[in-house]
């Protein structure tokens, strides 16, 4: 597909001018996501959040487009349109993605709901190692680390196989 090639050759650009230039009939979900990230790739933002936006809305028929959802979710969330950006991720989940949980997950620590947070990230991990690490990041994203790290320290700690990953 003319997407992939683009990418793994670093012509995001190529790739785009090609799509655009493409006499399209009929509306794809799946092209415009692509195109979405070959946008986001590109640094246009703007253009890539409107391709994520058609990608949801030519792909309410189709449920196995959850990645339209969940990057125009992680798109609005950058741009801080928090409740837009959760509707975006739930709808995702609801279609069955799990990278949406962690992508929410990140949503719901900036906004200060750590339990929340916490099971986000762990109903998007495949192992409680990966969604503490994922929990962590989030933390420190949010500059929470410090402030929450002692809970995290102990527990991890109570796991005599992992305490020497503890300082």
């Amino acid at each position: 597909m003319l997407f992939r090639s683009g990418l793994q050759a670093g012509r995001a650009d190529e790739a785009v001018a090609a799509i655009a230039s493409a006499s399209i009939t009929v509306a794809n979900a799946e092209l415009s996501l692509h195109l979405g990230l070959l946008y986001d790739q590109l640094g246009e933002s703007d253009k890539a959040e409107a391709s994520y936006r058609a990608a949801v809305r030519l792909a309410a028929a189709a449920p196995e487009m959850s990645a339209a959802h969940n990057n125009l979710g992680y798109r609005l969330l950058r741009r801080g349109a928090l409740d837009e950006a959760e509707q975006q991720f739930r709808a995702a989940i609801d279609a069955g993605s799990q990278a949406a949980h962690n992508n929410l997950g990140m949503l719901l620590t900036q906004r200060g709901d750590y339990a929340a947070a916490w099971e986000q990230f762990h109903a998007g991990s495949a192992d409680a190692a990966t969604a503490r690490n994922n929990y962590a990041v989030a933390l420190m994203s949010a500059g929470k680390w410090i402030e929450r790290s002692e809970e995290h320290t102990s527990e991890l700690q109570s796991h005599s196989f992992i305490s020497y990953a503890v300082f």
